[in-house]
């Protein structure tokens, strides 16, 4: 009797299961995961590590149920692409082209892929065949805009970045990443506006803080330079560079105080941040602290061997401690990678008259 009660409960069991989904349901639950807007194909915001592996196994049992379904590697290699699995991301995107797919997908993942991979050139022409195949596809823009962002084409990655708002206004990646074509035509007013926008469609989007923080701190808004790189350390903690900048902007206001614990966080979090030791020696020559001004300029060579202004703020630290030979030492040095040097031909002069 026992056993035919287990028999037939495993029998319900079985009848009970649900049928294992098609290959194309597989696909289209994995795009679910990823929230993709039907509007340009871009993912949601603020995608969980989980979002991304639940999306990857359905695109996995997509293949598994049906090979030769080429929308699934191509969404698969945009994981890979995501991950920094550029040669995957690369063969996923070849084998869903092998396979006869129709879709822009591939060749614009390629095109991702070699940005980068940093061959702007080629990215550019597998951007091409993208936008041939599907010229209103938001996302054609937003990689040729990244393409020519790396060639340091910046009008034409605001073109592109620009065209990429036109299909949806609520593109925070594409206000980010205008603002920082801007930046880098030194247009930092207009760059702190996309920066701006970018943060109100997405409050916790920390590089966005960073990049404004940083064209704060390029206009000398110091206060608000401060906030931004406050938001950055808040939502990433462990991002040295954060650390670094705000120390800065603090030592500009001249807390040196506060510069030094900036700075010295920066440098535990990556003790080969050269600009850290540059700002926090000079911090420290402030103070008159100028044998640890000394050691954090030692160590910035050590780092950097080619900087002639830490050889320069070296010698003056020497100079400050009556060791003019070393001083005079320093000066020449950095007069030899800088002859055009403002202060060290100068500070040559007094040091070899005093020693």
């Amino acid at each position: 009797m026992l056993v035919s009660a287990l028999a037939a409960a495993a029998v319900l069991s079985c009848a009970s299961a649900p049928p294992p989904l098609t290959a194309e349901e597989y696909l289209q639950r994995g795009m679910a995961h990823l929230e993709m807007s039907e509007v340009d194909q871009s993912w949601g915001l603020n995608l969980t590590p989980a979002q991304f592996e639940r999306a990857y196994a359905d695109f996995n049992r997509a293949i598994q149920q049906d090979p030769a379904l080429a929308a699934a590697y191509a969404l698969r290699g945009w994981i890979y692409q995501r991950d920094g699995e550029l040669n995957l991301a690369m063969a996923d995107f070849n084998r869903a082209i092998q396979l006869g797919s129709d879709f822009a997908s591939p060749y614009l993942g390629r095109g991702a892929v070699y940005t980068g991979r940093r061959e702007f050139e080629r990215a550019l022409e597998e951007i091409a065949v993208a936008m041939r195949r599907n010229p209103h596809h938001g996302s054609n823009y937003f990689w040729r805009a990244h393409a020519h962002l790396g060639r340091g084409d910046f009008a034409g990655a605001i073109a592109d970045f620009t065209q990429v708002l036109r299909f949806n206004p609520n593109n925070a990646n594409a206000h980010n990443w205008r603002g920082v074509a801007h930046f880098n035509r030194g247009e930092l007013e207009t760059a702190i506006a996309d920066f701006t926008s970018a943060i109100r469609l997405d409050p916790d989007f920390w590089s966005a803080y960073g990049w404004r923080g940083d064209a704060f701190f390029n206009r000398g808004e110091l206060e608000n330079a401060i906030a931004d790189f406050t938001q950055v350390i808040r939502l990433n903690p462990g991002f040295a560079w954060a650390h670094d900048m705000r120390g800065r902007a603090h030592h500009n206001r001249g807390d040196f105080e506060a510069a030094i614990a900036d700075l010295t966080q920066a440098i535990q979090l990556n003790p080969d941040l050269v600009t850290a030791y540059n700002w926090r020696g000079d911090a420290f020559s402030h103070r008159g602290e100028f044998d640890r001004a000394i050691a954090d300029f030692t160590q910035s060579i050590r780092l950097d061997p080619n900087n002639a202004w830490v050889f320069n703020s070296r010698g003056l630290a020497h100079f400050h401690r009556r060791d003019f030979n070393n001083a005079a030492i320093d000066f020449e040095a950095a007069l030899r990678l800088d002859p055009n040097h403002p202060h060290a031909r100068a500070n040559l002069e007094d040091a070899l008259r005093l020693r």
